[in-house]
Order: C-alpha cells, then sequence, then structure tokens
C-alpha cells in the first residue's frame, strides 16, 4: 500500500515522506492520479471537496478532523465515515 499526503506545512511533508509517504502542497496531485480512499485530518470542507476529484468512485471518504463546520454534500455518492467530535459549546453544554 503506498500513501500521499496533500498538507500544507513542509515541516509536517517532510515528516510524512520520512515515514515512506509521498507528500504534496495542496494543488500538487496530478490531475490523473485516482485514489482507493481518502482520509482527512484537516477539518476543512473545502480540503475534502479539494480530494473528490482524485477518488475511485467507491473510493470511502474517512473524516477524523471534524470541525464544526459543514461537510460538502453529496460526496459523489461516496461512502463517508467519521469520528464523533463536540464543538466549544456542546462542551460548555455538557460540564453545566
Amino acid at each position: 500500500m503506498s500513501v500521499t499526503v496533500v498538507e500544507p506545512l513542509a515541516e509536517r511533508r517532510q515528516a510524512a515522506e520520512a515515514f515512506g509517504a509521498r507528500a504534496f502542497e495542496p494543488g500538487g496531485l496530478e490531475v490523473e492520479w485516482f485514489f482507493e480512499a481518502a482520509i482527512d485530518a484537516s477539518g476543512v470542507p473545502a480540503a475534502v471537496e479539494a480530494n473528490l476529484p482524485f477518488l475511485t468512485v467507491n473510493a470511502p471518504i474517512v473524516l477524523v478532523g471534524l470541525g464544526d463546520r459543514a461537510v460538502p454534500f453529496p460526496a459523489g455518492g461516496r461512502e463517508i465515515r467519521g469520528a464523533f467530535a463536540y464543538r466549544q459549546p456542546d462542551f460548555v453544554h455538557a460540564v453545566e
């Protein structure tokens, strides 16, 4: 299995490469590349949307960096999975 990372910070790209991944700046992927899955750890909806053209038809999308902004739906009919996340108001309510 190969891993490809898209990361805006050079230090993080270097760390990914040190573990054997191919690493690119946002916008640096080749148009003809396709991936069988995507894992997004940013929680940024625009990052999820940027992945869609590079995924095969049935590729799942795993969201582990959930934020409080909406993720783009539909995602081309792909399965979306994610980790449960709380927003700041949720924590306040839980403490009360």
